[in-house]
């Protein structure tokens, strides 16, 4: 079958992800994605295959669900270009809307963030905005670019692990 533009870039945008050092086989496995561009391997209402790390496959299919799915086919690009490049390029902020934002229990930006930059982070009180970021003061969306953001250290953290 022919796959469409959207489920191609999301497939390319999961490639892109930072992998834990703890990621079993299953975990970092190919994906099929289904013509609506979701991946299909995981069940949202599973806990997971049994031999992975449930919290892992609970990020995946939020950031599935509640992210990837949400965002257009630009938006999917811009993306891409921010985490190909690593921030290098300034890339536009990626937008959503707060109130699809606050339907899960965590924030979408943390989710990025997780994904695509700092698989260790916890929450939204462990990052700040960067002022370049467009969006700072915007009541109505919130920025998913990862590279719009920056991971404050806590005391006792290496400074390599913060970058």
């Amino acid at each position: 079958m022919f796959r469409s533009k959207r489920t191609s870039l999301i497939k390319r945008l999961w490639k892109l992800r930072i992998k834990n050092e703890h990621e079993t086989s299953c975990q970092t496995q190919e994906f099929d994605l289904e013509p609506d561009g979701c991946l299909s391997n995981i069940d949202a209402s599973s806990e997971g295959c049994g031999c992975c790390n449930s919290r892992a496959n609970r990020t995946e299919i939020l950031v599935r669900t509640n992210l990837l799915k949400k965002l257009e086919e630009h938006q999917l690009e811009m993306l891409i270009q921010a985490v190909e490049s690593k921030g290098a390029d300034l890339s536009a902020c990626i937008l959503l809307p707060r109130d699809i934002v606050g339907a899960t229990d965590v924030d979408p930006h943390v989710l990025s963030c997780q994904v695509w930059r700092w698989p260790g982070l916890r929450e939204s009180s462990q990052m700040r905005r960067l002022p370049g970021c467009r969006s700072s003061k915007d009541a109505v969306y919130t920025c998913l670019n990862p590279y719009h953001w920056s991971r404050l250290c806590q005391p006792g953290m290496c400074s390599f692990k913060c970058h």
